[in-house]
């Protein structure tokens, strides 16, 4: 750039001076460039007027003011609201999922460059106004997710885990209120914790469903009238010997009605029902009720579960 050269030193220091590096830091960006075009000396400064005026000054150089995303709430939600990169294209989370509803569309004007590189408005030019993005609303509760990720990282330190998650569901419309990762991170600053504390891991890993998968087994039985509800089960003492498996339960609950299975969670109660279930229906309740699927909750990433059909299902398995 015409005027640059003659005085590039002076110029190294006011650069340097803009950007917090020293001057051959400043010489040795500028001289391994990439492209001719241009170099993108720094990003996310907080400069006074005096300082600014002093980059325009310089020939060839300008500054660009950029918008950058402010989160209220700190890291409270950080894996659900998900951050920008500096051009404020959505990463992760809800800011990925809606980023074309979210970024808006950029205004033009039309303006000239002189010799020197400083751009002037063209008086009479073509101009089209910015369009501002849309507002997207959150079913979570703040109050909700804010009392969830204390309590549950209360709960990861005390048991010495590395990770833990919570989600909280309106049982009547399936809305999320809230979904709890930790740890967490600082979504202004998401560069600074591992790739792996930004994975929202309650839609991204799958999960062994445990005792809840027994509720399947428990409504399949009742609707297909394979089990009434008195009809009794001998648990013996607390262990049985089921294809082949050994089947624990907490107490000996001796011979219970149905109902009691499901309300002492009878490992060795469902397994007996298990065998006499149809494996069909058990897997068409078991899909039906989402198991093997996706939700379609509208964050990115989300994983389907595992659900094998009944052709490879084995005694053991049902057990």
């Amino acid at each position: 750039v015409a005027g640059f050269e003659t005085n590039k030193q002076a110029h190294y220091r006011v650069f340097a001076e803009a950007t917090g590096m020293t001057t051959n830091e400043v010489a040795a960006r500028i001289r391994h460039r990439a492209t001719d075009r241009y170099l993108v000396l720094s990003r996310s400064l907080s400069l006074s007027n005096e300082m600014t005026k002093r980059v325009d000054n310089v020939p060839g150089a300008r500054v660009v003011r950029e918008f950058s995303r402010n989160y209220n709430y700190g890291q409270t939600g950080s894996h659900i609201r998900g951050y920008v990169d500096v051009d404020m294209n959505g990463l992760e989370g809800i800011e990925k999922q809606y980023n074309r509803y979210l970024a808006g569309v950029e205004g033009q004007r039309a303006a000239i460059r002189d010799r020197r590189g400083f751009r002037k408005m063209l008086p009479g030019g073509r101009t089209i106004e910015p369009q501002h993005g849309e507002s997207v609303r959150l079913t979570i509760d703040i109050v909700q997710q804010t009392i969830m990720e204390e309590e549950l990282a209360r709960g990861a330190a005390s048991a010495g885990a590395k990770w833990a998650t919570a989600i909280a569901v309106n049982p009547h419309t399936g809305a999320i209120l809230g979904m709890a990762i930790v740890p967490t991170f600082d979504i202004h600053n998401p560069a600074s914790v591992p790739t792996d504390f930004r994975k929202n891991v309650a839609i991204v890993n799958r999960f062994e469903p445990g005792s809840t998968f027994k509720l399947i087994a428990a409504i399949a039985a009742v609707e297909t009238g394979a089990v009434e509800m008195a009809d009794t089960f001998h648990t013996g003492n607390g262990y049985a010997k089921i294809a082949g498996w050994p089947v624990r339960d907490t107490h000996g609950y001796g011979s219970i009605p149905f109902t009691e299975v499901i309300s002492h969670s009878s490992n060795i109660g469902f397994a007996q029902l298990a065998e006499e279930l149809d494996h069909g229906k058990y897997y068409q309740y078991a899909r039906a009720l989402g198991f093997g699927q996706r939700l379609g909750i509208d964050l990115p990433g989300e994983v389907g579960g595992n659900l094998s059909r009944p052709s490879v299902w084995s005694r053991s398995t049902l057990s």
